[in-house]
């Protein structure tokens, strides 16, 4: 096997996939803290924003992460980053011309759910190629900080645009500041070197083993538990984002009357608790745990579960509660994602970790489409976020316990390869 050397130009890519993927979870996430105003603005109810602001957005981004891994094998990692950039900025952009009636508003954001979905799934390709063995479940740690970042900074700077121009629809459109940025970086990536692990998914040869590879990952119930787990915590978190969002701003009773600045101002920090919390996801799985994901997983999404029980004690003037409820439920939730990206590119082959990543990134965003969807139809039954909360406990508690059937995959040994082909 060949010598593979992993130069310091993999962590100005890590940068990179960082900017790429904040930029394009600050855009899902924006539209949550003008709730109301939305629902005003275009004569509908609270059920129908949520539904066509992150449900659609969230099911597109599904259905594109199902074959985002496809087709970042096909054409390479960074072109996808490019086109995925330009079109969410375009997208973003036009928000004000066609946000103004419920269609355009639904098209506009199916749109980038559609590039989300690529970005999203990009993990595992970026882990394998770029970065050593032991690297990895770090590396998938660090994309799930990017994801909390992202989302603070969209429930902070759209809200932050939105006092100085009193317009959601220019709020929103502000936002493609956020990839532009990163198209920037993908471009410099673009023209510099080589990723040192590319060459192991060239060639005709290549292909056919990675079909044979894929075909052996697929038939062997890893690969199910973890598309389980990871579409459990997609429910648990993009389910509790963008309710807690709307919880919070909408006026009583239905939800706190803190209004979209008072609502971003507390719920902040639960990103950043989230972003804490991936970070030290790897470090708990590998060096407390050695390496085995399943007490990661379990107490995660355990713990997770029981404080969603308590949102119902929450009130207006009990500031503490209402930052730390928050902040305890994403912390412990985010464990689950980067344990399971870590997982994937640390005992899968890097000729398929791409179109597994995207496999099971994109099961995994259908839990969030299911759970958006449940939550939808609740609110609009129901009028309150309560029965949404139960349920998602409910949801979040079993993941806990279906975590305990994952087991190492069959037929493949990355990690002997890994130790014999790189160069420390």
């Amino acid at each position: 096997m060949a010598e593979i050397i992993y130069t310091k130009y993999r962590w100005f890519v890590l940068v990179t996939m960082f900017i790429v993927t904040a930029a394009s979870l600050s855009i899902m996430i924006a539209p949550t803290p003008f709730a109301g105003e939305i629902a005003r603005d275009l004569h509908v109810d609270l059920g129908v924003v949520l539904a066509s602001t992150m449900l659609v957005f969230v099911l597109c981004t599904a259905i594109s992460a199902l074959v985002g891994g496809f087709i970042i094998d096909r054409i390479g990692l960074v072109p996808m980053w490019i086109i995925c950039s330009v079109v969410a900025i375009v997208a973003t952009l036009l928000i004000p011309v066609f946000g103004k009636t419920i269609g355009g508003l639904i098209a506009l954001r199916a749109v980038q759910g559609l590039v989300n979905g690529p970005v999203s799934s990009s993990i595992t390709t970026c882990c394998a190629q770029w970065f050593k063995y032991e690297e990895r479940t770090y590396v998938a740690g660090v994309q799930g900080f990017s994801v909390s970042i992202g989302i603070a900074m969209g429930v902070v700077y759209a809200p932050a645009v939105f006092n100085v121009t009193h317009s959601w629809q220019l709020a929103l459109a502000a936002t493609a500041l956020l990839p532009a940025i990163g198209l920037v970086f993908a471009l410099i990536v673009h023209f510099g070197p080589k990723a040192p692990n590319s060459a192991a998914c060239e060639g005709r040869d290549s292909q056919q083993a990675s079909s044979a590879d894929f075909r052996k990952a697929v038939t062997y119930i890893t690969f199910y538990v973890l598309c389980l787990m990871g579409f459990i915590d997609s429910w648990c978190q993009q389910a509790y984002n963008d309710m807690a969002n709307g919880f919070y701003a909408v006026a009583q009773p239905v939800g706190l009357g803190l209004g979209p600045m008072g609502a971003g101002s507390k719920l902040v920090y639960a990103s950043y608790a989230m972003a804490i919390g991936t970070l030290l996801a790897p470090v708990i799985t590998e060096k407390i745990f050695k390496g085995n994901p399943k007490p990661t997983i379990f107490f995660g999404c355990g713990i997770a579960g029981l404080l969603v029980l308590t949102v119902r004690s929450l009130h207006p003037a009990n500031t503490a509660l209402l930052i730390l409820v928050p902040c305890g439920i994403l912390f412990f939730s985010s464990f689950v994602n980067p344990t399971v990206y870590g997982y994937i590119a640390k005992h899968y082959p890097a000729n398929i970790s791409g179109r597994l990543g995207g496999l099971v990134m994109g099961l995994t965003i259908f839990g969030a489409t299911v759970g958006l969807g449940v939550s939808s139809a609740l609110l609009h039954k129901t009028g309150y976020y309560w029965a949404s909360m139960n349920v998602l406990a409910g949801v979040t508690l079993f993941g806990a316990a279906a975590v305990l059937a994952l087991r190492l995959p069959k037929g493949f040994n990355v990690a002997a390869e890994a130790s014999q082909a790189e160069k420390q």
